[in-house]
């Protein structure tokens, strides 16, 4: 979580994302790619705020699926291969999944392309992450009557 897409607790979402995959794999007898992705994007969307219209929340749901099923049967060859390319990227430097054709999407879904420089709240780090400037998260909502109100966090499904 190394641009912190999802706030200051990125982190402790990409540990649930995690969590409810593989709580979705014990659940469940017939595991479809479709429902994973669903699941996924809008994860992604809630918690992260990314959309991702390149295809890969399906592409990562279908490896999931076929990696399960197959260790299911008791094969382990596309995790030895997952595990040997985690690997050689690791050395090789690269970060998975940050590849140039990302697009940042801001919150009213215009495309970010960077290049507008007229934002003076944000600023931007030598490493290129955002800085420290960034606002504070709403407080509680409280009624006339001095109740809270329950206010919906992400899109997750449970």
């Amino acid at each position: 979580m190394t641009n912190e897409w999802g706030g200051a607790s990125s982190r402790q979402k990409a540990d649930q994302l995690r969590a409810d995959i593989v709580e979705w794999f014990y659940r469940g007898k017939q595991h479809w790619a479709d429902e994973l992705e669903e699941a996924i994007d809008e994860v992604m969307k809630g918690d992260f705020n990314v959309e991702l219209e390149d295809g890969s929340p399906m592409e990562v749901a279908e490896a999931m699926v076929a990696l399960h099923a197959e260790m299911m049967q008791g094969g382990t060859g596309r995790l030895v291969a997952l595990r040997e390319k985690r690997d050689a990227m690791a050395r090789s430097g690269v970060v998975p999944g940050m590849g140039s054709t990302a697009q940042v999407v801001d919150n009213d879904g215009a495309v970010m392309d960077g290049s507008d420089s007229s934002d003076e709240d944000e600023s931007m780090g030598d490493d290129g992450s955002m800085g420290e400037e960034r606002l504070p998260p709403p407080g509680p909502v409280i009624d006339d009557d001095g109740f809270e109100l329950v206010q919906k966090k992400g899109g997750r499904r449970r």
